[in-house]
């Protein structure tokens, strides 16, 4: 994993320096006029998908190769005194892509998670880790109803479908899972912006329950719906502040044969994110989350993340 670490360290220090570094400003339009076209190819969300002045998935041809990481520790973590923790990266891909036109784009996304050596968050010590996610094909079609919409909106719709390449949807049994992902845009002034979405995601099981690793039936992920608001304030041609949040409400199917209920759980996570553009290939937003179950209400868990967003071709 280390080896691995430093393999992506160096390609992405090559680039960079051969890269003219520019520090651009998001620019909007006036009323008259439609914003620039944004080919962007964003990730779920879950966590924030768009970092100031960047545009996903992007390069110098209709080519594209992106790197995306998003991932942290948690706050009982740095006060347990237990020596190193472990970071956990929950949602990583490595992106290859291929823009049509202006409005679409076909991507494909590698995607897996990975955890540093030390410490968890339960305290348990962990290894370095890499742990295959589910791969991922991905249409955006950009420009919606421009000629509808106000000139300072924009709108994108991004159907997903994902494969079961993960351990967790092999031993479900799952045959796939489809994701439609809407995006709207307002931008607000001269370089500030509202951003929202709505994701539903249904799966398609072959049963209704599976056995896990310990040996007990559960009953399979049915469909799952997030959605969220994030506000961008840029501060300067680098730095950007990103207060948001995103609800996220999750069901799975119910087996009578089993005795088994269909189980809901409803989270909502509440952020505040810096937004650093250290220029144009290379991103990072660094942030605090407090994610808390609506449904346990005592349930609860802050923490802070980093996210990395790399145009590498």
């Amino acid at each position: 994993m280390k080896s691995i670490s430093l393999f992506v360290a160096a390609l992405l220090i090559s680039y960079i320096s051969s890269a003219q570094v520019e520090n651009s400003s998001l620019k909007i339009p006036t009323e008259a006029t439609k914003p620039e076209a944004k080919n962007t190819d964003a990730a779920p969300v879950a966590q924030t998908t768009k970092v100031s002045g960047v545009d996903y998935e992007s390069g110098r041809s209709s080519f594209g190769i992106t790197f995306f990481s998003i991932g942290g520790i948690d706050r009982s973590q740095l006060t347990d005194g237990k020596g190193q923790q472990s970071m956990y990266f929950f949602e990583d891909y490595l992106a290859l892509s291929y823009r049509f036109s202006s409005d679409f784009r076909l991507s494909v996304r590698h995607s897996f998670n990975y955890s540093t050596a030390g410490t968890d968050k339960f305290g348990k010590e962990a290894t370095d880790k890499v742990d295959t996610r589910d791969m991922s094909l991905l249409m955006t079609f950009s420009n919606l109803l421009q000629d509808t919409l106000p000139a300072k909106v924009t709108l994108k719709s991004q159907p997903r479908l994902y494969l079961p390449t993960s351990e967790n949807s092999k031993a479900q049994g799952e045959i796939a899972s489809l994701r439609l992902e809407n995006e709207m845009k307002i931008y607000v002034g001269r370089y500030n912006s509202f951003r929202l979405w709505i994701s539903p995601q249904y799966y398609f099981q072959r049963a209704t329950t599976f056995t896990d690793d310990k040996g007990y039936v559960k009953t399979t992920d049915m469909f799952a719906y997030k959605h969220g608001v994030e506000f961008t304030y840029d501060l300067s041609k680098i730095f950007s502040l990103k207060p948001g949040y995103e609800a996220e409400d999750t069901w799975t199917n119910s087996s009578g044969a089993n005795n088994l209920t269909e189980y809901r759980k409803t989270n909502i996570d509440y952020r505040l994110g810096l937004g650093i553009n250290v220029a144009k290939p290379l991103s990072f937003t660094v942030g605090y989350s407090h994610k808390k179950d609506l449904i346990k209400t005592g349930e609860y868990a802050d923490g802070f993340t980093l996210m990395t967003v790399a145009t590498l071709y």
